[in-house]
């Protein structure tokens, strides 16, 4: 159990690490009509895989795109949260990526 807490508390720092330069950097995508921002975005994502209890499984394993309507693609914890920063609207629902995927709709 305390390895699993250690792990949790890395992926979210890993999380909040690759949050702060994205936005300071300015690779955050800006809100758009109906889209939460990037950084928004991120914070929905990451919420819904603790709710979920799929920080873990994510953090370790990564992400199957198929889980959320998409095509069957395995993507790393890192690369789904840039994605949330980049293009939050992949998120946000109807996407081919990610159609079931709602989080990040305003």
């Amino acid at each position: 159990m305390r390895k699993l807490v250690i792990l949790a508390a890395l992926a979210v720092t890993a999380v909040a690490l690759a949050i702060a330069p994205a936005a300071s950097a300015g690779g955050v995508a800006p809100a758009t009509t109906g889209v939460k921002s990037g950084p928004a975005c991120a914070i929905a994502g990451v919420t819904f895989l603790i709710k979920n209890n799929l920080l873990i499984p994510v953090a370790k394993n990564g992400l199957n795109l198929s889980v959320l309507g998409g095509p069957n693609q395995v993507v790393s914890l890192a690369t789904v949260v840039r994605l949330h920063l980049t293009n939050p609207e992949i998120f946000a629902g109807g996407n081919p990526l990610a159609p079931a995927a709602t989080w990040c709709k305003a």
